[in-house]
């Protein structure tokens, strides 16, 4: 029995050997088909992955196109409607411009005009980019009236007075213009701007009292901003000596009563009154009548 047994161990642990051989060579190949699986699988999964992210940018890249398309149609709606507005506005304007024009001599008219050029220059530029605001705080004053004199450097050069458009103090009341000497007038003569007022003959000179009472403050503008404005009051005393505040019987103007050194040449450069060769002043009339 010893003997017979002696005999199978070397053989058994041959087998042995053979059998780890054998398992060795299954693991490696496993080993080896597990990596490829590994390999393939690693490989389909960037390739999914970039498809996925290929497809997110053709996705979105339409949807940001849009977006951006929306958003110009969307401006261009608002711009034209925009456009439209102010067509209108604009037409409105130029024709109640032109109504107000043809009945200028009508003094209720003239009146509700200088209200609403009062409410267009405290919102909205002019054509010399004035923007201001007057605030009516004293007694008895009516809506100022707003007055523009045109190509300055013109009539300074040639000495030639000019003479505003006429208005009435209130609605029935006294007509009158401004006259301007723009190369000054007397002791004013090449220093000084003269600034007057004068009566005129009006459409309810029989109705008003003569001769004419109270006072008309005349305002330089300054056009840079709404401060540093300059102006003076011509009084009418209600004194029956005086002609220029007396009722016109003769002709159409009446004689002027004002200041020949109205404002200075330096004042008129310093506070900045000229702008776009225009010149811009205002009438505040503060009247006295039974």
């Amino acid at each position: 029995m010893t003997c017979r047994n002696s005999q199978r161990l070397p053989r058994c642990k041959e087998n042995v050997a053979t059998h780890l051989a054998l398992t060795r060579q299954e693991l490696i190949k496993a080993s080896e088909k597990l990596k490829k699986t590994e390999e393939v699988l690693t490989t389909e999964v960037k390739t999914t992955t970039e498809r996925y992210e290929s497809t997110l940018k053709e996705i979105d890249s339409p949807t940001r196109r849009l977006t951006k398309t929306q958003e110009v149609e969307s401006t261009k709606v608002l711009l034209a409607k925009a456009e439209s507005k102010l067509s209108q506005g604009l037409a409105y304007v130029e024709s109640a411009t032109q109504i107000r024009v043809n009945e200028l001599e009508k003094p209720k008219l003239r009146s509700e005009l200088n209200t609403q050029l009062e409410k267009i220059f405290t919102t909205a530029d002019w054509n010399t980019k004035i923007a201001w605001q007057v605030t009516c705080t004293k007694e008895n004053q009516v809506a100022p009236v707003w007055i523009r004199m045109p190509d300055y450097a013109n009539l300074k050069r040639q000495s030639e007075q000019w003479c505003s458009p006429p208005f009435y103090t209130y609605s029935g009341g006294y007509r009158m213009c401004l006259c301007i000497c723009a190369a000054g007038d007397d002791g004013g003569i090449g220093t000084h701007m003269s600034a007057y007022a004068c009566v005129m003959k009006g459409a309810y000179d029989d109705s008003v009292p003569w001769p004419l009472q109270g006072n008309l403050e005349v305002v330089i503008l300054n056009q840079n901003n709404n401060t540093d404005h300059f102006g003076k009051t011509i009084h009418y005393t209600g004194d029956n000596t005086t002609d220029t505040g007396n009722r016109v019987v003769n002709g159409e103007l009446g004689k002027a009563r004002g200041y020949p050194l109205f404002i200075s040449n330096k004042d008129l450069k310093g506070r900045h009154c000229i702008k776009h060769n225009s010149v811009c002043f205002q009438v505040i009339i503060l009247y006295s009548h039974n």
